[in-house]
């Protein structure tokens, strides 16, 4: 893994291109704008060219028109520093400083630093590795990468890298190019992984997952390698491949015994353990694995109902008034406990088609028509 390197931002050509694009932003016609401000278009594209005293006192006057605070090289060692780490951490899933990284950003940013492109592609970095689900996680960040995406030639190669990672989780479709070119860095090929599983192309994200975790061996990035098998078992799962989950799953919960592990991965390794079960049809190992819990996820309700019902009927019926009684307040969730129940009495295609236009997972839905309907 690489350092970031942010030494060619002590030049002044750099900020004359930034302020090209906020010029650009604002509708401003550069030309005008700057003969409006007793600044020379030649010698703004002579400084652009190359670094020029003229290139500074430009800069100093349109960073004031423009309200935003020139950092010295000071400071932009010191920013340099803060993303080395947000990168190391993230890379590295340590994930120990978030709130610390996050707030350092903000300050930056609330500070008008000249380096907010910089700032805020660290800020969308930090936060598309937050512990959420994937889809809020894009939707609440939209904006931010449509901002980002303005700034994209004022990044260096390093940052371009980084930008890369991010990009590839806001693409509706990715490219067939990626498929040919070869990264030595392994955190492309996880979001790469990561947006083919989001994009329910399993094969695919197996092919990538599997480049990540031979890099991420090298570099003994053990906690990343744990949330890469999350991507793992949902692939084999969604492809009914439960046996494959079960193996990973199974032995990620022995190794994370030995690790500071967040009670994410273990929660998310341990529901993918759940629905493999049911894939193999080991209901048994689902009750046990889900008795005695205070706080259900929806997909352990509706996986102990299964469960249950296939092995001890009348202890079903408790159950199911019980999440009746317990999820009456959510109506999504008790309208899936209803319509499944009504698929177990009656196992009939017109609750499966329900269930299948519903927010049960779509895994849990191949499930019951593989257990119910295919011998």
């Amino acid at each position: 893994m690489h350092q970031i390197s942010l030494q060619i931002y002590k030049e002044s050509k750099q900020y004359l291109g930034l302020l090209e694009i906020i010029m650009k932003n604002q509708g401003l016609n550069k030309d005008e704008f700057l003969l409006s401000h007793k600044i020379s278009p030649t010698s703004f594209r002579r400084a652009r060219s190359s670094e020029q005293r003229v290139g500074v006192e430009i800069i100093e006057k349109l960073a004031e028109i423009f309200d935003y605070r020139i950092c010295t090289e000071e400071k932009i060692y010191q920013i340099e520093i803060l993303v080395n780490q947000i990168y190391n951490e993230v890379y590295f899933k340590i994930y120990d400083n978030f709130d610390f990284f996050y707030e350092k950003i903000e300050n930056e940013l609330n500070n008008k630093s000249v380096l907010f492109p910089i700032l805020n592609l660290f800020k969308l970095f930090l936060l598309l590795n937050e512990n959420k689900q994937r889809k809020d996680i894009l939707t609440e960040n939209q904006e931010l990468f449509n901002d980002l995406q303005k700034y994209v030639p004022f990044y260096n190669h390093d940052l371009k890298e980084v930008y890369e990672i991010v990009k590839i989780q806001f693409l509706k479709d990715i490219p067939d190019e990626y498929m040919q070119k070869e990264y030595q860095n392994g955190l492309i090929y996880f979001s790469l992984a990561s947006k083919y599983n989001f994009n329910k192309d399993f094969i695919a994200s197996l092919y990538f997952a599997d480049k990540a975790r031979k890099i991420f061996l090298k570099e003994d990035n053990f906690l990343r390698i744990f949330f890469l098998n999350l991507i793992f078992m949902h692939n084999y799962n969604s492809l009914g491949n439960y046996k494959k989950s079960y193996d990973l799953a199974s032995n990620q919960l022995l190794s994370i015994k030995s690790f500071g592990i967040s009670n994410f991965i273990q929660s998310t390794t341990k529901l993918h353990l759940i629905i493999a079960y049911l894939g193999l049809r080991n209901y048994e190992k689902v009750i046990e694995l889900l008795s005695n819990k205070e706080v259900y996820q929806s997909t352990e309700v509706y996986s102990l109902l299964i469960a249950k019902f296939m092995v001890d009927k009348k202890g079903y019926q408790g159950l199911y008034t019980s999440a009746l009684r317990d999820n009456q307040n959510r109506e999504g969730d008790l309208y899936i406990i209803q319509t499944l129940n009504s698929f177990l009495l009656k196992r009939d295609k017109n609750n499966l088609m329900k269930l299948e236009k519903s927010n049960m997972r779509e895994m849990l839905v191949k499930i019951l028509k593989k257990n119910f309907f295919e011998e």
